[in-house]
């Protein structure tokens, strides 16, 4: 049938130009921008499933980030113990050498001047131990304030006379850092520091309970004095305690915090001998810290390095999905070029053959 109103072969070619033109600019956009998926029409589940895994690896990312600079922490809070621990060992010396009978009393006099340098030492370093503004070991914020609950026989000078007050948990606390350390909520580590240093008492608590003068209390390091030869505690006071009751009592300024059932002074001195006691109990308290610290290292540590993998591992699945095969994008260019080309020829030659139905006319 001859017909000039509707040329259905042109029309045909003309769709045909039109799906080679959208396949060759879905290639060429492929190609330009890298991606197979650029709008969620290309593949609306896979979009969807390449930005979930998005979310892990750039939470990945941070992760290893944070996982990084709490390790920094523990390494500074380590090394820190660690120099405590050099300074203990030597405070050791100094108190076996002291407790030679030999010296007198000048002798002990020159070995107790180094000794209260050396405590200073650990005093500051303790103290001052800080990392971005934290401080490590010196936070009592969740500390329990020291009372004489522990009915020992000590004076009293808390509310507990006649009653069956149990003896509660008494602690300096601990300061605790929690490490996001991977891309979900519950991807967390804690790191745990232990109060080792009451600034606001200005009292370090490295020590240990002691029977001083027949009174359970806890001694640091900074209650040993080598010219002692024989311990001394703290004169009880005559007066009303805190529960109206009038009897003998501790004195006022005590340590607030401590890891210990039973209070700290200042005032209190513990001889060369007692005082071995004392620093052997500290250097086990930062040998349980360092352990630890150390433990909390390499935990992260193992956690960056399964983050790397987790990373390289999603990342190559996310690029199977949304990356463009360049081997098929450039074969599909060409096939939409040639097919645009044909298409073309096959148009021209279909508006060309309504001309011969002038023939008839003629």
């Amino acid at each position: 049938m001859s017909v000039i109103g509707t040329n259905s072969a042109a029309l045909r070619a003309q769709r045909a130009i039109e799906t080679a033109g959208k396949a060759q600019a879905e290639a060429a956009q492929r190609l330009s921008t890298g991606k197979r998926i650029n709008s969620a029409k290309d593949d609306a589940a896979g979009l969807a499933i390449a930005s979930s895994m998005t979310s892990q690896i750039r939470g990945l990312e941070v992760g290893k980030r944070n996982a990084a600079d709490a390790i920094s922490l523990t390494q500074t809070a380590e090394g820190v113990l660690g120099e405590v621990e050099n300074s203990l060992q030597r405070l050791r010396e100094l108190s076996l050498q002291a407790n030679n009978g030999v010296l007198d009393m000048d002798d002990r006099a020159a070995l107790q001047t180094e000794f209260s340098q050396t405590v200073a030492h650990i005093d500051a370093l303790l103290g001052n131990a800080a990392f971005n503004g934290i401080a490590l070991f010196s936070d009592t914020s969740r500390g329990i304030v020291a009372r004489d609950y522990n009915r020992d026989g000590d004076f009293r000078d808390y509310d507990v006379y006649g009653s069956d007050q149990d003896e509660p948990l008494h602690n300096a606390g601990s300061g605790t850092i929690t490490v996001q350390a991977g891309p979900n909520s519950d991807d967390t580590v804690t790191i745990t520091l232990p109060t080792l240093r009451s600034n606001d008492d200005n009292f370090t608590l490295l020590g240990t309970d002691i029977a001083v003068s027949g009174t359970m209390r806890f001694v640091g390091i900074g209650n040993i004095d080598l010219t002692l030869t024989q311990d001394v505690d703290v004169a009880p006071v005559w007066g009303y305690d805190s529960g109206g009751h009038y009897s003998w009592a501790d004195p006022a300024g005590h340590v607030a915090y401590t890891d210990s059932d039973y209070k700290s002074f200042a005032a209190i001195g513990v001889t060369a001998r007692t005082g071995l006691t004392v620093i052997d109990a500290a250097l086990d308290q930062i040998a349980t810290a360092r352990i630890a610290l150390g433990s909390s290292q390499r935990r992260l540590e193992s956690l960056s390095a399964q983050m790397d993998d987790s990373i390289v591992n999603l990342t190559e699945a996310r690029s199977r999905i949304e990356d463009a095969d360049f081997s098929a994008e450039t074969t599909a260019l060409a096939r939409s070029q040639i097919l645009s080309q044909a298409a073309t020829a096959m148009l021209a030659q279909a508006n060309a053959r309504q001309q011969d139905v002038l023939k008839l006319i003629e």
